[in-house]
């Protein structure tokens, strides 16, 4: 019996405890979030089921990804991206900047005229971001994955030139089976699904445009032999 009081009493003071020192709480992940003291982008990717890439580009006035400040409000990007979608998507979906975009006089140079409804495809290297277009107007951004410093992306204007729901890569230093929803556009370089990372906003690539499986599932449907692929930095 006295065990039993003693367990109660030890249970009541952890109580009081917890009640006299409360964690700071976190806030909920909303359209946007709060940056409480303790917080870290990583820590808010995690809580909201994002990354770190995709809250950097819907949030481009943090210049340090290691640098947040307590009152900070961040915009959550999957929550836009469903509120402009009208869906669910995926965590490597992002909103592109305004800034980062192609303007309307580049867009004009590839020959997108006025008033186009022609799909076509914008690989940017310096934002590791595949953007797929509707004439002017941006319909889906995907955060990327392109060629490592040694093994760089090519760049220029170029066609989708083959499509294989699932193909075998083989080159050096690598040899990949059954890579997924691959799209050649010039020689071996390809936009492909991909299986063995998921570090997408990072180059990783032997020059290969790396996407996740399901943004390449959704790529490959929306594109078709002949689509413009435009690769720049």
């Amino acid at each position: 019996m006295n065990s039993i009081k003693i367990s109660l009493l030890i249970a009541a003071l952890l109580g009081i405890f917890s009640i006299a020192t409360p964690a700071a709480a976190s806030s909920p992940c909303g359209d946007t979030v709060r940056v409480v003291r303790g917080d870290s982008l990583s820590k808010i990717a995690r809580r909201c089921g994002t990354q770190i890439s995709p809250l950097l580009l819907a949030n481009p006035r943090i210049k340090n990804a290691n640098l947040i400040y307590p009152g900070t409000e961040l915009q959550i990007p999957q929550k836009a991206i469903r509120a402009h979608f009208g869906q669910d998507s995926s965590p490597t979906i992002v909103i592109r900047p305004e800034a980062d975009r192609l303007s309307l006089a580049q867009i004009e140079e590839l020959g997108i005229s006025e008033g186009s409804q022609e799909r076509w495809i914008d690989v940017d290297l310096s934002s590791q971001t595949v953007s797929a277009y509707r004439g002017k107007m941006v319909v889906r951004t995907f955060l990327a994955s392109t060629g490592l410093r040694r093994t760089p992306t090519v760049t220029g204007q170029y066609e989708i030139i083959s499509k294989f729901r699932l193909d075998d890569m083989k080159g050096p230093g690598y040899n990949l089976k059954d890579v997924p929803f691959t799209m050649y556009f010039h020689r071996s370089y390809a936009l492909h699904g991909t299986y063995w990372h998921s570090n997408f906003g990072t180059p990783m690539s032997h020059g290969c445009v790396n996407l996740s499986e399901e943004d390449s599932a959704w790529l490959f449907d929306y594109a078709s032999v002949g689509t413009l692929v435009n690769v720049h930095n």
